[in-house]
C-alpha cells in the first residue's frame, strides 16, 4: 500500500471521516493535547483504521503522529479510553528511502492502524507490539481531622471534632 493506492485511500477519507479539529478535540477530551507540528492526523475513517497524517518533512513530529493513531480515543472499548503513556514498541521497521520515495509528492501520508494485529504502518513504517500504560488516577486527598480532647481533673476525656 503505497503511493498508487494512496490517492484511492485518501478519496475514501474524504468521504466518511473525522476532520482534524474534531479528533484533536476527542484527544483533548482524554487529556491529551498537541499542539503545531504535532497535530499532525488530518483526518481518520469512521473505524478508526485508516489515517491521513501530514508530512511536514520531520521526523520527529511525523513519528509522535504516527503513533497517535493507538491513542485510547481511537483504539480499545470505553472502559480503557483514559489517559496513556506510551511505553515499549516491540518491533519497528523503518525505511527512510522507501518512505521519502513514497512521501516526496504528497503532503499527506496514509497510516493504517490493525486492531486484530495491533499494527501501525504505512508506506515504509511498520510497528508492531506498541504498548502503553495507563495513568494513576488522581487520588483524593486525604481527609484531615482535627480533634480537640480535653480532660477534667477526674481523667476524663472529652472528644471534641
Amino acid at each position: 500500500m503505497c503511493s498508487s493506492d494512496l490517492h484511492q485511500l485518501m478519496d475514501a477519507c474524504h468521504m466518511s471521516s473525522l476532520g482534524r479539529d474534531e479528533i484533536y478535540r476527542r484527544l483533548k477530551w482524554y487529556g491529551y493535547e498537541y499542539h503545531g507540528l504535532f497535530r499532525g492526523i488530518q483526518k481518520c475513517n469512521f473505524e478508526e483504521t485508516g489515517f491521513l497524517v501530514a508530512w511536514q518533512g520531520n521526523w520527529i513530529p511525523f513519528l509522535d503522529t504516527f503513533f497517535q493513531t493507538k491513542l485510547p480515543c481511537f483504539v480499545g472499548n470505553e472502559t480503557e479510553k483514559r489517559l496513556r503513556l506510551g511505553t515499549g514498541v516491540g518491533h519497528l521497521l523503518l525505511d527512510p528511502v522507501r518512505f521519502k520515495r513514497s512521501a516526496q509528492d504528497n503532503t499527506s501520508v496514509f497510516v493504517s492502524y490493525c486492531h486484530l494485529t495491533g499494527t501501525i504502518q504505512c508506506c515504509g513504517i511498520q510497528a508492531k507490539g506498541v504498548t502503553s500504560s495507563a495513568l494513576a488516577s488522581a487520588r483524593a486527598a486525604p481527609t484531615t481531622a482535627l480533634r480537640l480532647f480535653t480532660y477534667d481533673d477526674g481523667g476524663e476525656c472529652e472528644i471534641v471534632d
